[in-house]
Order: structure tokens, then sequence, then C-alpha cells
């Protein structure tokens, strides 16, 4: 991907740089404004798991995998959740980032949102900030709504799994108490 893209947002860095007009819609940082907590968009899953969990293991991954996924790093709920073969979860990980791309990607280049002007920033730079960064405060406030479209996105599949996992719990908690 870097080799692809880091000339175009070289290109983009220096227009910005000499004052002309941003070239390129798709950039190297570009992913930066619209996946959040890593591959999958994942940020918005371990907020849902920290607050609004009712099982206890699911509550505990998220207090652990929320704060990380704010800076991109998203390991404890990869392998902290069953995703190798979950159907179920593969259709929010690859779904979500590529709806939020696509949206993202659409309305830059009608020009609603500004170009990404290719500050080469820590990959690891939290979501608003790296709007910020980039693009000013549109590109900031299209992350929050972003956020927010991607929790809407997560909750069904969120439930879900939670309603599983709480179903698990109990059946676990009734058969170690038979067995006392």
């Amino acid at each position: 991907r870097t080799p692809l893209f880091k000339p175009l947002s070289l290109a983009n860095l220096n227009a910005w740089k000499n004052g002309l007009q941003l070239p390129y819609v798709c950039i190297e940082q570009s992913s930066y404004i619209y996946i959040f907590g890593g591959v999958g968009s994942t940020l918005c899953l371990a907020f849902l798991m920290a607050f609004f969990s009712k099982s206890n293991k699911l509550k505990q991954l998220g207090k652990i995998a929320f704060p990380m996924g704010i800076f991109f790093i998203n390991e404890p709920l990869i392998f902290g959740l069953p995703y190798v073969f979950n159907l179920s979860l593969l259709f929010p990980f690859l779904f979500i980032p590529f709806a939020s791309g696509v949206m993202t990607i659409a309305l830059t280049s009608v020009g609603i949102l500004p170009r990404c002007i290719g500050i080469d920033m820590p990959w690891t730079t939290p979501p608003v900030m790296s709007g910020l960064i980039q693009g000013g405060w549109k590109l900031a406030l299209w992350q929050v709504v972003l956020l927010i479209l991607q929790m809407v996105m997560w909750y069904p599949f969120f439930k879900k799994m939670d309603e599983k996992a709480v179903a698990f719990e109990n059946r676990y908690h009734h058969e170690v108490n038979d067995l006392k």
C-alpha cells in the first residue's frame, strides 16, 4: 500500500504547502479517517462491550480493548473473541470498514469533505485528532459521525454475541452449582 499511495500523499502535502488545490482523494492517510480501532473498525465494538454488555466476559474484554482501540490496537478483540471461523462476526468485520470507506471517499470526491493533506502521522493517532490534522474540523466532525454510524452498524451483531455469552455464562453457573 505504501509504495502506491506515498507519492500521492507527498503530492497532496506539496500542494497544501504551496496553497494549491489538493490533487488526490485517496492517499496513504485516507484510511485513518474511516477505520477506527484497527482492522475491522472494532473501536465501537469494544465500546459497546465495555459499557453495554451484560456478559461479564465481554464486559471485561471490552474494558481492556477499548482504551487500546482508541490507538488502533485491537489484538485483545482479535484474539479474545472467536473471530476465526465465526461467520456472525465476519460480515461486520469486513462490511463496516468498506461501507465507511465508500461513504468517505464519495463525500470527498464530490467536495463535501476536504481531502487529506498528506501529513505523515503515526498510525496510532486517535480518531478526531487525525481528522483535525489531515483536514480540519470537517474531517474531525465526519469521524464523530462515522463513530456513531459504526456503533449503530455493530450493535445488532454485538447484541447477538452478548446474548449468546450471557446464555453460556448462565448455563455454566447452573452446571457448576449442580455439581455442588
